[in-house]
């Protein structure tokens, strides 16, 4: 089912580049929203999205610009999650499920503070939870949303400057 699902969003950008921008945003808002995240099988659709944007000619830097909005809005949402749920999230799935995420991921912030942010964008068991732990803990909003910015950042250019040189060589190959 999860493999229908990215095999149709793939399709789908194959055969209209021109909502390649808006899916890109979409994916990276839902992998790094608290609890949705666990089910958004980003990283195999971001590989995809990039080699489409090479292979397409779209460009590098909107897919990029994209994907770090969607991911800091995603961060930004879940942070507010975690201030306005609280600890009552540890009742909630996938939380109750696992009890000692949260424990990890606040220690983790003990360890790193602010720059943790900026690092759980780079770990995908960090992502989904780290914002809305952040969030809890009640982070400061300017150093939260600072690290943010830069984790999408980095964590975006990383993934698509990858993914869309591959695009490149791949219709090189293929021409």
């Amino acid at each position: 089912m999860l493999r229908d699902f990215i095999d149709t969003v793939i399709s789908f950008a194959k055969a209209h580049p021109e909502y390649l921008i808006p899916i890109v945003f979409a994916v990276a808002f839902a992998e790094c929203l608290a609890f949705v995240s666990i089910i958004a099988p980003a990283t195999v659709l971001f590989a995809a999205f990039g080699a489409i944007a090479g292979a397409g000619g779209i460009g590098l830097l909107p897919v990029i610009i994209a994907s770090t909005v969607g991911s800091a809005l995603g961060y930004w949402a879940s942070y507010w999650l975690g201030l306005w749920i609280g600890p009552r999230v540890m009742h909630m799935w996938p939380m109750s499920r696992n009890p000692r995420l949260y424990d990890k991921t606040h220690a983790f912030f003990e360890r790193w503070g602010t720059l943790g942010i900026l690092i759980s964008h780079f770990s995908g068991q960090l992502r989904p939870i780290a914002p809305l732990v952040a969030g809890i803990a009640r982070m400061p909003l300017l150093p939260f949303h600072a690290a943010n910015i830069a984790g999408s950042f980095g964590w975006s250019l990383g993934v698509f400057y990858a993914s869309e040189t591959i695009g490149r060589w791949a219709s090189a190959w293929t021409s």
